[in-house]
C-alpha cells in the first residue's frame, strides 16, 4: 500500500530534534515537508548573547515550506497545515506544534519522558521507560544510524569524550561530575558541549575543548571512550553516535541505558527528582569513584577492544539499512 506521507522536521543548527528529523527525512524521502523556524522563543543559542537564535539549516530541505512557531499554544501557517493535512499521515517528533494537527493521521517520535498527552494515530517510543506507565501502546523506534557514518574498526586508545548538556535540561548528562574527574592528570580528555558553554577548565592541562562544528562527527575523532554519567536515562543521540565511531560507552546503569545499548554500566545510588512533561522521574548519581575505576580498566587494551566491537556491532544492528524495511511496514499500516 503507498502512502503520502508529510513530515515536520527542525533546522536548528546542532540541535537533537534537527539531526533526529533530517535522518528521518532523508530516508524516508516524504511528499511534504514543513520545516518549524522557532527562532523568535529559542534564543539560547551564546550565554554571552541572550538574543542569539540558532541558525536555521534551510538548504537542507529544498523546496519544503517554513512555518515560524512561536509555541506551544500558537498556530503553524495555514499553508503548512493544508499541506500536512492533503497527505495520508505525517511524521513529527515530541510535538504537533499545532493542536489542529492531533486530528490528522500522524504518527509521534517521542521521548517517552518528553509525551505530553497529544493524541496520535501511531506512537514510536525512542526507548522503553520503566518509570512511566502513562504511556499510550506504541512501537519501539530508534533513531537509526546511517549505514555510511558506522566506522569499519575500533578506534583503540585515544582521549576519553564528553558531551555537556543543554542547559535547559540542567545537569542531565552529568557534566559536574566529568569535569570534577578532569582536574586528575591520570587520563587525557575531550569535552564537548551542544549549547555556547562557559567553561575553561584552566587546571584541566589534558582536556581538549570542541566546540560546535559544521561535522558533528569530528568530536569523535581521536577519541576511544565516551563518559556519560547521565541522570536520567532516556533517548541520547550522542550515545548511537559514539558507538557508530566505535567508542566504548561509559554511562550509568539507570533504566533504561543497559536495556537499550551494550554500555560498559556505572553504579548509581538515588538523586532526587526532576520533574518532566511527562511526570516526575528518580534522578541518578554516579559513584564517583566507581566511575574511575572503570575508566583504569579501559586502559587494558583487550578490554577496550571487547567494548569498542561490541558498540559497532550494536550500530549496525541499528543502522538504517536494517531498520528501513520496518519502518516503512508501520507507516503502511
Amino acid at each position: 500500500m503507498v502512502v503520502s506521507l508529510g513530515m515536520i522536521v527542525r533546522a536548528d543548527f546542532g540541535r537533537g530534534l534537527a539531526h533526529q528529523t533530517y535522518s528521518f527525512w532523508k530516508n524516508l524521502k516524504p511528499d511534504v515537508t514543513v520545516v518549524i523556524d522557532n527562532r523568535e522563543i529559542d534564543r539560547n543559542a551564546d550565554p554571552d548573547n541572550p538574543q542569539a537564535a540558532w541558525p536555521l539549516q534551510l538548504d537542507r530541505y529544498p523546496g519544503a515550506i517554513v512555518s515560524p512557531w512561536k509555541g506551544y499554544t500558537a498556530p503553524l501557517t495555514p499553508e503548512a497545515l493544508d499541506a500536512l493535512k492533503s497527505t495520508d499521515i505525517f511524521y513529527t517528533a515530541e510535538t504537533h506544534y499545532d493542536e489542529s494537527l492531533q486530528s490528522h493521521p500522524s504518527i509521534l517520535h517521542v521521548n517517552p519522558e518528553f509525551y505530553r498527552g497529544a493524541q496520535a494515530t501511531q506512537y514510536w517510543y525512542a526507548t522503553s521507560w520503566d518509570p512511566l506507565d502513562n504511556l499510550p501502546p506504541g512501537e519501539l523506534v530508534p533513531t537509526p544510524i546511517d549505514d555510511e557514518d558506522v566506522v569499519k574498526k575500533p578506534p583503540g586508545p585515544g582521549r576519553i569524550l564528553h558531551v555537556a548538556g543543554h542547559r535547559a535540561a540542567g545537569d542531565r548528562n552529568g557534566t559536574n561530575i566529568v569535569t570534577a574527574l578532569m582536574k586528575d592528570q591520570d587520563f587525557e580528555w575531550k569535552l564537548s558541549h551542544q549549547d555556547g558553554l562557559r567553561l575553561h577548565p584552566r587546571s584541566m592541562q589534558k582536556t581538549v575543548l570542541a566546540t560546535r562544528s559544521e561535522d558533528r562527527w569530528s568530536i569523535y575523532d581521536d577519541c576511544a571512550i565516551l563518559a556519560y554519567p547521565r541522570r536520567y536515562g532516556g533517548q541520547s543521540l550522542q550515545v548511537n553516535e559514539a558507538m557508530a565511531r566505535g567508542l566504548a560507552v561509559v554511562m550509568s546503569d539507570t533504566p533504561p541505558n543497559p536495556e537499550t545499548w551494550p554500555i560498559i554500566p556505572a553504579p548509581t545510588r538515588p538523586g532526587g527528582y526532576v520533574r518532566t512533561p511527562n511526570g516526575r522521574l528518580p534522578l541518578a548519581q554516579v559513584l564517583t569513584r566507581s566511575f574511575k575505576d572503570i575508566f583504569n580498566e579501559l586502559q587494558d587494551p583487550a578490554t577496550l577492544y571487547h567494548h569498542q566491537v561490541a558498540s559497532l556491532e550494536w550500530a549496525r544492528d541499528n543502522s538504517w539499512s536494517q531498520w528501513l524495511p520496518k519502518i516503512e511496514a508501520l507507516i503502511a499500516c
